[in-house]
């Protein structure tokens, strides 16, 4: 690709294609996931694909449901939570759901490791994620998550190995 990298590809394409990276350029992994994008290969570990393919067929036939107040939700399709005193707003792709439930029992529910609390008011779905700054973490939607600065260390560790628990 002479004019393009494999992360501008991935930031023009529009439709629910799913992509594995194959890099050996570890420090673009942050950039790497976000839309669409769900496992990173090292070049020289190519042979790997056949269990990361494996990993994310048995992902998507184990989509978890979960009852949060009155709503019954596949966690997966939710992109972040936020505290509102003793509710939460829940925000996934298609709509959005104001609960009576505090946050912290809305993640004891979805008890997923791809779960995170980022801030006191808010946890995201790592598989969401588009970017990591010093002070937000934006969403694949363009959502721009407060990040706690008490925070920033846990969170950066926990999304990096995320990211490694899916290659």
């Amino acid at each position: 690709m002479p004019n393009l990298n494999g992360i501008e590809v991935k930031n023009q394409i529009n439709s629910d294609c799913t992509i594995i990276f194959d890099t050996n350029y570890k420090q673009r992994m942050y950039e790497a996931f976000g839309k669409n994008a769900i496992a990173f290969i090292k070049k020289d570990e190519l042979y790997r694909i056949n269990d990361t393919l494996t990993k994310i067929e048995q992902e998507e036939m184990e989509h978890k449901i979960v009852q949060l107040g009155n709503q019954l939700i596949d966690i997966d399709s939710i992109l972040y939570a936020k505290a509102e005193g003793s509710y939460t707003h829940i925000h996934t792709m298609e709509e959005d759901f104001l609960e009576c439930i505090y946050l912290s029992h809305t993640l004891e529910k979805i008890n997923s490791n791809s779960f995170i609390r980022i801030h006191k008011s808010y946890i995201i779905n790592m598989k969401y994620i588009r970017k990591i700054n010093s002070k937000h973490v934006l969403l694949i939607n363009n959502s721009r998550i407060p990040l706690s600065r008490l925070l920033k260390k846990d969170v950066t560790e926990q999304y990096y190995n995320y990211i490694k628990s899916r290659i």
